[in-house]
């Protein structure tokens, strides 16, 4: 007779396998939603916000030319915000990938943001960005990055595909 399955090694492995769905998924549709979002006069933004519910408010945390093209985001377990850019978002070039995921905080507590580090860069087409334990996965067209800092600076120095054939750039 087998013993039963570890349910929750069981459940966190189908959740982390819908998380690899999600990302695929998301990068093979390309951000066809993020497309219709345009944002080219600052203090435009701040009309532009959506309605809250009562009881909520709803502000501008960071807007250009700290941020262009925002096409993703995810926070850390420090509460920082890591967001895709996509300078490339209308013309992607293969042969020259400028895409990146950079890291915002607001370190004077004033509600917005005014720092920005860059975290990894040389994506083609950042569509989603997922964070496993100390691992960021990318989804990344084509491609399905793994992007890691193993030395605490803040910066990526390893970056391992586990997938390719997402799709298209485009």
């Amino acid at each position: 007779m087998h013993d039963p399955p570890d349910s929750g090694r069981w459940v966190a492995g189908m959740r982390f396998v819908f998380l690899i769905f999600v990302l695929v998924v998301a990068a093979s549709t390309g951000s066809g939603l993020a497309q219709r979002a345009s944002f080219s006069d600052a203090d435009s933004d701040l009309n532009a916000l959506p309605a809250a519910p009562e009881g909520f408010e709803v502000q501008l945390w960071a807007k250009e030319p700290l941020i262009s093209n925002p096409c993703a985001m995810a926070f850390d377990t420090q509460g920082r915000l890591f967001v895709g850019m996509g300078p490339q978002w209308r013309a992607p070039a293969p042969d020259s990938p400028k895409d990146q995921i950079v890291i915002l905080e607001d370190r004077d507590g004033d509600g917005m943001a005014e720092s920005k580090k860059v975290f990894a860069e040389g994506f083609n087409s950042v569509q989603s960005i997922a964070w496993r334990g100390r691992d960021l996965w990318v989804a990344n067209s084509p491609d399905l990055t793994v992007v890691r800092d193993t030395d605490g600076d803040d910066v990526a120095d390893e970056y391992v595909k586990v997938f390719t054939d997402l799709g298209n750039i485009e």
